[in-house]
């Protein structure tokens, strides 16, 4: 028999992808994908969306509601995944938490300002003007910073260079490391995400594990008995799948995976999670 597929993990314009939902939908249908999910950040608009639209004029395969929560795990801030829940119910929760992602793009960009300054003190740049924009601030002040010979030493001395990218995730993201901007306070707490979730109906996994760099275990560890399952499959766990598979394995968690495709970085299917890895929680779930 032919291997069927599924990709669990997709953003549209909901979120910070760059497709509507159609689109995403056509795509699914060229890659002759048995089960989907469309999982924008902290949004379920999706879902209400698609109750407006004739989803088997796009995709002739299944469709499971999800989304994609942020939140704070012992002050790193992580992900958990979500499907299958009460939409109306989540959409209530998620206009609770009052989270943006925006919001802690500015109140990042001030601390790491003053990182910056502190490193050297004739760094200058205008913060309002950077704030034009909508979000990416933190991203604009880097590049600047690292126009500044003092402050690119420092940032290269922690390996911190490889792009702004590694810089986020290890520095700004990171309890550990002098760069780190701590917005936790921010962030609902990941705990209270998975019991609100688990109140409106949904399953709860912990997102691409090792996007969260040298906090991954304490991230595992710490969810481990709280969550439903674990994304053992995205791009960022290239090889090292098996581990994440046998962890989820040796607590009785479902496993779950996707591209985590937005539209401007890699494709939809591209990792190519086999629906038999996923099928035994997504038969309990309902679908369009």
């Amino acid at each position: 028999m032919e291997e069927k597929y599924c990709d669990l993990h997709m953003h549209t314009i909901y979120s910070d992808g760059i497709f509507g939902v159609e689109e995403i939908l056509k795509i699914c249908e060229k890659e002759k994908l048995s089960v989907i999910a469309i999982t924008d950040h902290d949004s379920n608009e999706s879902c209400f969306y698609m109750d407006k639209i004739d989803t088997k004029k796009y995709f002739s395969g299944d469709i499971v509601d999800g989304c994609e929560i942020c939140c704070v795990c012992n002050r790193v801030p992580i992900e958990i995944l979500t499907y299958g829940f009460d939409k109306v119910k989540l959409k209530k929760i998620l206009k609770k938490y009052n989270f943006s992602l925006i919001k802690v793009d500015q109140f990042r960009l001030k601390l790491l300002y003053k990182i910056f300054n502190d490193i050297d003190n004739d760094f200058y740049c205008n913060l309002d003007n950077i704030m034009k924009n909508d979000d990416s601030n933190c991203c604009r002040l880097y590049n600047e910073a690292c126009k500044r010979e003092k402050i690119f030493d420092c940032i290269k001395k922690v390996n911190l260079d490889e792009s702004y990218s590694e810089f986020f995730r290890k520095g700004i993201n990171n309890p550990n490391s002098m760069f780190y901007c701590d917005a936790s306070s921010l962030y609902p707490l990941a705990t209270k995400v998975v019991e609100d979730i688990h109140d409106c109906g949904g399953l709860a996994f912990v997102a691409h594990p090792f996007v969260y760099g040298e906090h991954y275990l304490m991230v595992l560890e710490t969810m481990k008995d709280i969550v439903d399952g674990i994304e053992c499959f995205h791009p960022t766990g290239e090889g090292k799948t098996d581990w994440l598979k046998n962890f989820a394995k040796k607590y009785g968690l479902y496993t779950s995976g996707g591209s985590d495709f937005h539209g401007y970085r890699g494709n939809v299917n591209s990792v190519k999670v086999k629906l038999k890895d996923c099928e035994e929680w997504l038969n309990k779930v309902k679908k369009r």
